[in-house]
């Protein structure tokens, strides 16, 4: 993975972008709260080593299931050499927001000349999506519920064999999937455990 100064790239990309004051007035138009909507971001250096322990080959396929403002789409372009990285999120404003960060990225001049990846945003809940091509998916699941992920959990029972899913907080309760524990990773809000799910 190419470290180089991708961080500070990746934070002047980032330097006006709020996310968390986004998320706040996206979900202010619901009628019903879920917990799961709750916003948090990652960091580099937790992504970084997140990324690292799934260990990415070239030419696979990332995945952010709810990906907020596109940190972790961004940073699976910067970082990686995944043929296609694709965000799934399910608030307008945040993907509006993602897709200028995007723009943004591939107009500054010198940034990153290997950025050659398919990266795209979907607007919609990942239930509805279809991500079995994915090699590799985040989930940042601190705030999720298993009412709300049993369905879900079914549907990743379904990836192909040697897929490998990040979660944070959340372990998947299958046997379709070895977990590999990878310690406390910090998060915007503070520390989180980390889990690494692949598929068998």
């Amino acid at each position: 993975m190419a470290i180089d100064d991708t961080e500070g790239k990746f934070e002047q990309l980032y330097l006006h972008v709020d996310g968390y004051a986004i998320s706040k007035k996206a979900i202010s138009k619901l009628s019903r709260y879920y917990s799961g909507y709750m916003y948090g971001e990652i960091t580099y250096r937790g992504f970084l080593r997140m990324l690292a322990m799934a260990r990415p080959k070239k030419n696979e396929v990332f995945y952010d299931l709810g990906s907020g403002t596109g940190k972790v789409v961004i940073l699976a372009a910067m970082l990686a050499n995944f043929s296609k990285v694709v965000g799934v999120e399910i608030f307008q404003e945040l993907l509006d927001a993602s897709q200028k960060v995007l723009d943004h990225y591939k107009e500054l001049s010198g940034l990153n000349n290997s950025f050659s990846q398919s990266v795209v945003f979907i607007h919609g809940n990942f239930n509805d999506v279809d991500f079995s091509e994915a090699d590799v998916i985040f989930m940042n699941a601190t705030a999720w519920s298993y009412e709300f992920g049993v369905p879900f959990i079914r549907k990743l029972e379904q990836l192909k064999k040697g897929a490998r899913i990040i979660t944070s907080t959340l372990v998947i309760k299958s046997n379709k999937f070895k977990i590999n524990p990878i310690g406390s990773i910090d998060f915007s809000w503070g520390d989180e455990e980390v889990f690494i799910h692949e598929k068998i």
